[in-house]
């Protein structure tokens, strides 16, 4: 089998990791590969906190044997140390994008200026080629807000669904695969 890169995008609760997980689990499986999840999230809430354990049990009680690695920025800072055969899901680039973003202080200044956030999609678009050159599978997972419109009033929803919508792009293009779920239901796109 060769290499592959697959997208997966969905709304909130779609099934999109559900999807995501049990494909890397065969891929692992079937050509007996390391199986890797990269959790971009931050336990900053109670929320997040048990949607956190909800993935974690679900990966626990699942065959195959994941290892985890907690990795809310610079995605691509690991790609070396992945040795070519690995299966690597990579949840979510919506939280990463959040996170790349705010870090530090939150500065409108500076989160509305162009180059700051060129710097962060590229930051984030070549982690994801970066990595995706170093694992034998690499399964990107995204959610989707851009079904509802854009928000040109309020700077920071307009320039994180722009930023989200051109990293989508660019990750699908490099992708061999991409899917919208939907209520549990995969759609291929590519």
């Amino acid at each position: 089998m060769e290499k592959k890169l697959v997208f997966i995008s969905g709304g909130a609760r779609s099934g999109k990791t559900r999807f995501a997980e049990a494909n890397a689990e065969k891929i692992a499986q079937s050509n007996n590969r390391p199986l890797y999840y990269l959790a971009t999230s931050q336990k900053e809430d109670g929320e997040m906190v048990r949607r956190i354990e909800r993935h974690q049990q679900d990966r626990k009680e699942s065959d195959a044997k994941w290892r985890t690695i907690e990795r809310p920025l610079d995605v691509g800072g690991i790609a070396n140390d992945f040795r070519g055969h690995e299966v690597l899901l990579v949840d979510c680039v919506t939280l990463l994008l959040t996170n790349e973003l705010f870090q530090g202080d939150f500065d409108e200044e500076l989160f509305t200026d162009l180059t700051y956030q060129m710097k962060v999609k590229q930051r984030i678009v070549e982690g994801v080629s970066k990595l995706s050159k170093q694992v034998h599978s690499l399964f990107i997972v995204s959610n989707e807000v851009l079904y509802d419109p854009i928000d040109t009033e309020n700077k920071v929803v307009w320039v994180y669904q722009k930023l989200l919508g051109e990293i989508h792009q660019e990750i699908v293009a490099q992708a061999d695969e991409a899917y919208l779920i939907e209520a549990g239901i995969p759609i291929k796109k590519k």
